[in-house]
């Protein structure tokens, strides 16, 4: 909420006659609509209320007026350092319209912010009104002054008679809430006095307790300072046998030591006549397994496989036992594969999507032995089944 919000229901409630003052005395223009006598206000009221508020120069106009204006009511009253309640009062004698002009004359704008919003909230009956006329085109006849006099006299009675009320109201509560208060105080005091008796019976039955237990407690220390006597003397008996058993045990040990070193020196002797019989038997064993590889190698076939997608590089495939060959992508369509080869190595990562389908469509690769075919999908497939065709397996075989 802003000071505007306040002036919007100032200017909503001033009567046709005070608004063409505003725009006769500060020379405001309405674009689309005249403003120049009462009867174009009374038309155009609306658009004239909301064309206060269009810009900042109508705005500022509407501040100066009211603060150049001579008011209706007196001038000598003063709304600066006053309380909500003092403000309202005010209001009531003067008229809350007055009051919230003299405010913003005042600089205190961010104060009437606050009392229209706490009016509004309680939906007050001072801001109730139409009609208004703030400005001071005649004097009041002593009749009419009278006249005035006597309606304030009267709503400040009402006032205090309200007030009254309420006091009589907020009297008759808060002798009920005492009431209450003393009747919830005895019902504590009653429920505490229950919980102390209840606190006085467990303290006896606890201090009964703590006797027969110091009872108990004096019969048992009893009872432990005789056992405790009787192991005093079980572990000086412990304590010289445990001086014997070392005795004998560092008399065993010296012996045992004397009988490892003989030991440990034939079990040496022996070692090194063994680490010599082995040396012999290697020499033996390599001479005849060189001898026997060299016949098997001989009689042991080359193996064919084909690799069917052509890698950049062919040089992990050399092999003194394996023949690899190599078929490129571009001709597996229609090339005529052999039934005789061991295995047939797809690298599948070679080979385009078109290049797969051409191949598996191909007549020839389809009357190939499935078992013999492998596909691999990247190089580390490639390389498990290069370590299968090693030469270590081949000997094996």
């Amino acid at each position: 909420m802003t000071g505007k919000d306040v002036w919007k229901w100032i200017v909503g409630v001033l009567d046709d006659s005070t608004i063409l003052n505003i725009y006769r005395s500060k020379g405001l223009v309405c674009k689309g609509f005249r403003t120049n006598t009462l009867q174009d206000v009374k038309t155009y009221r609306k658009p004239i209320n909301t064309n206060f508020f269009l810009n900042k120069v109508n705005y500022e106009k509407l501040l100066s007026w009211s603060t150049e204006t001579t008011l209706n009511s007196s001038n000598e009253f003063q709304v600066a350092n006053k309380e909500t309640n003092e403000l309202i009062d005010l209001a009531r004698e003067h008229g809350l319209i007055i009051v919230f002009m003299k405010m913003f004359t005042e600089n205190l704008e961010e104060e009437a912010i606050k009392l229209f919003s706490l009016l509004k909230d309680k939906n007050s009956e001072l801001l109730h009104i139409t009609n208004q006329s703030v400005i001071n085109n005649k004097t009041p006849s002593q009749k009419e002054q009278d006249s005035i006099g006597s309606n304030k006299q009267d709503q400040k009675i009402k006032r205090l008679e309200e007030d009254v009320r309420k006091l009589n109201e907020q009297l008759k509560r808060r002798k009920e809430s005492h009431k209450e208060r003393v009747n919830e105080m005895n019902d504590n005091h009653q429920a505490t006095l229950k919980k102390l008796n209840n606190k006085n019976q467990m303290y006896a039955d606890l201090l009964r307790e703590k006797n027969d237990l110091s009872k108990k407690y004096e019969v048992q220390e009893k009872e432990w300072d005789t056992e405790r006597e009787l192991l005093i003397k079980e572990k000086e008996v412990l304590y010289t046998q445990i001086n014997q058993l070392s005795k004998k045990h560092e008399d065993e040990k010296e012996k045992w030591n004397k009988e490892k070193e003989d030991y440990e020196e034939f079990i040496k002797l022996l070692e090194t006549e063994h680490e010599q019989l082995n040396k012999k038997l290697e020499n033996k064993i390599a001479e005849d397994a060189s001898k026997e590889i060299k016949n098997e190698l001989t009689q042991v076939k080359s193996l064919e496989v084909m690799v069917i997608g052509k890698p950049a590089s062919i040089q992990p495939f050399k092999n003194d036992i394996v023949q690899f060959t190599f078929l490129e992508g571009k001709d597996v369509h229609d090339y005529e594969f052999s039934l005789e080869n061991e295995a047939y190595w797809i690298l599948s990562y070679e080979l385009s999507q078109k290049e797969q389908f051409l191949l598996k469509n191909n007549e020839f690769y389809s009357r190939l032995d499935e078992e013999k075919i492998i596909i691999c999908k990247d190089f580390n497939d490639v390389k498990i089944q290069l370590k299968k065709y090693s030469k270590k397996e081949v000997e094996a075989i």
